[in-house]
Formats: structure tokens, C-alpha cells, sequence
């Protein structure tokens, strides 16, 4: 039994994060970083298949750093730039605390 089968009942989606460009509407992955085997794959609508349940899903880099502005170490913090170093190089730029973070790069 997978532990998305024994806990289905108490959460309503998965949000899930990838390597890659993603198509954050359709749930497309393209350029899937190191991993591409996951080119062109529409992993959210997998996952929804066979689970049944709504599934998001983002860049891993711009989920590293929405997560630091949100509860990590550039929260309430008026300028930011998070760098995150991983297979690809991805960056997010922040004027301040109630603006959307900018993409300025993106897997160079």
C-alpha cells in the first residue's frame, strides 16, 4: 500500500515540484533538466489518474525559493534574490515583501 493510498482520505492534492520548464497550466514538462526522460511528460495528470486527487505543479529551483519567501531566511525581508544551485541554476528576484518574485534566469 503507498502512503498516498493510506492517507488519501485526510489531504485533498498533491503539489509536486520538477526539474525543468514546466507549463505550470497544462502541467507539461519540457527541458526536464537532468532528468529527461521527463520530457514531454505530463506527470500531474499521472499522478491525478491514479490517485484521484488535484495535483499542482512548479520548477523545483522557483519552489526552493518561494519556500525561503515564505517561511525561510529572505521572509519579511524587503529585497531578495535566492540562488539555488542544482543540476540547472535558477534565481528569483523579489523588490519587496508584497511583490511576486521575478524569474531572471532559468537553466542556463
Amino acid at each position: 500500500m503507498s502512503i498516498i493510498t493510506l492517507f488519501s482520505s485526510s489531504f485533498k492534492g498533491i503539489a509536486m515540484s520538477s526539474p525543468g520548464t514546466i507549463d505550470v497550466h497544462t502541467g507539461m514538462i519540457y527541458h526536464g533538466g537532468s532528468s529527461p526522460f521527463l520530457y514531454e511528460v505530463n506527470l500531474p495528470k499521472l499522478i491525478q489518474n491514479r490517485y484521484g486527487k488535484e495535483v499542482s505543479i512548479e520548477n523545483d529551483g522557483k519552489c526552493a525559493a518561494l519556500a525561503e519567501l515564505w517561511l525561510g531566511s529572505v521572509r519579511n525581508v524587503e529585497k531578495s534574490i535566492v540562488l539555488v544551485l542544482g543540476t540547472a541554476a535558477n534565481e528569483q528576484h523579489r523588490e519587496n515583501p508584497n511583490s511576486k518574485p521575478k524569474r531572471l534566469l532559468n537553466s542556463f
